[in-house]
Parts: structure tokens; C-alpha cells; sequence
């Protein structure tokens, strides 16, 4: 659910759009929408055309209800800007799916952005290294898809272009203190930066920045 989306809730989500999604006519879905967190951030900043998908029935009148896992999205062919999932992927059944219908409803040249837990992140290399398993993907969740490097490249390679892989860790260093507070959390954030980067070792997200062929 988004509204547990740290990544939309710290803005990360929000800038990284913003930087590669300049035209606020553009036509946008927003996958696994829940709740429309999304879509009210991009609406208060003036994107005009946004709609969601979600596979519960949020009776909004920009909220479609459908299962991208085995369905197909209610939009023709060629038609979104942008397609983005904030921490949606990792929960479907069949992946593969929905990233066909993504390609199949963005225009040429469009983006899709979205994030999942990053994998790579040391605690879950560690982790498996004895359990087999990794931290975020565990019989209490519902948490189902995973992908390598090289599997997600087999995904995407033939239909997409990759622009981008970031990494983010709005849990830590992107908190934001008043007062006397303020200066101090400049300081830890400065050394959360030298010694904890975002990158795939540290960071608790990734993100993928894809562009349709």
C-alpha cells in the first residue's frame, strides 16, 4: 500500500519524476495506486492526466480496478507518457504480465519507473548467505517476486531501454529536524552519506528507469 511507501513519503518518488518528467500534460498510470497518495502528489504540482490501477476498488473516478498479474490494463495501445509502481512489483504473481501490458500501453519512447526493496542491499546478501532466503521476501509477507541482475535483464532487454538504476534510503538520512535539532541531523546525515551511500550495498530501494523501444 502506498501509504506505507517510504519512498512516497519522504518525496523521493516524487523528485526522481519530476527530474525525468517534465511535461505535466503527459498522460500517467500509476500501478498498484492504493489509497491515490501518488496521484494527489502529482496533481498538487500540476500534473493534469493522471490515472491509477489497483486491484481493489477505490470507487475514484481515476482509480481502475484490475489484477496486472492476469489481466489487461483498460487502456488502448500506445497511450501513457509514463507508467510507475512504487513497491508494487515485488508483491505479483506474474510479473512478466504486467510489464508486457506497461510496454503495450506506453508510447514509444515513454518511461516506466518504478521501485522495489533492494535485494542486493548487504543485510539481505548476508542473510542469504545462511538462511537461503532474503529479509523483505519471507513466508509473513506477500512479497513474490525477486529479480537477479541478469534476470531482469532478460525481462527487460527486449522491449526497453534502460536509462537508469538508483538506489534510495529515505529510512535514514532523509529525516528533516527543526531547531536546535536541525543542525545536529545535518551533521549525522553528512556521515550516513560518507560512510552508508546510496547505492546497491546500502541502499534499502531500487529503483529502475526504463524507456520503451
Amino acid at each position: 500500500m502506498h501509504e506505507t511507501s517510504k519512498i512516497l513519503a519522504k518525496g523521493n518518488a516524487l523528485k526522481l519524476f519530476q527530474s525525468y518528467i517534465k511535461n505535466s500534460d503527459s498522460h500517467i498510470l500509476d500501478i498498484g495506486s492504493g489509497n491515490g497518495f501518488f496521484l494527489k502528489s502529482l496533481r498538487e504540482v500540476g500534473y493534469k492526466n493522471c490515472k491509477g490501477i489497483e486491484v481493489q476498488d477505490y470507487k475514484t473516478s481515476d482509480t481502475f480496478t484490475a489484477d496486472i498479474s492476469r489481466e489487461k490494463l483498460p487502456f488502448k495501445d500506445n497511450f501513457m507518457d509514463v507508467v510507475t509502481g512504487w513497491e508494487v512489483v515485488e508483491h505479483l504473481e506474474n510479473p512478466y504480465h504486467a510489464i508486457r501490458e506497461v510496454h503495450r500501453v506506453l508510447v514509444p519512447g515513454g518511461y516506466f519507473i518504478f521501485s522495489m526493496p533492494n535485494a542486493f542491499h548487504w543485510s539481505n546478501k548476508f542473510y542469504f548467505l545462511f538462511t537461503g532466503n532474503f529479509l523483505r521476501w519471507n513466508a509473513k509477507n506477500d512479497h513474490r517476486t525477486i529479480f537477479t541482475h541478469n534476470v531482469f535483464e532478460k525481462t527487460y532487454k527486449q522491449d526497453f531501454e534502460l536509462v537508469k538504476v538508483k538506489y534510495a534510503n529515505p529510512e535514514f538520512w532523509q529525516a528533516k529536524f527543526q531547531g536546535p535539532l536541525r543542525r545536529l541531523n545535518c551533521l549525522f546525515r553528512k556521515w550516513l552519506n560518507r560512510y552508508f551511500p546510496e547505492n546497491q550495498l546500502f541502499g534499502h530501494f531500487i529503483i529502475y528507469i526504463l524507456r520503451k523501444k
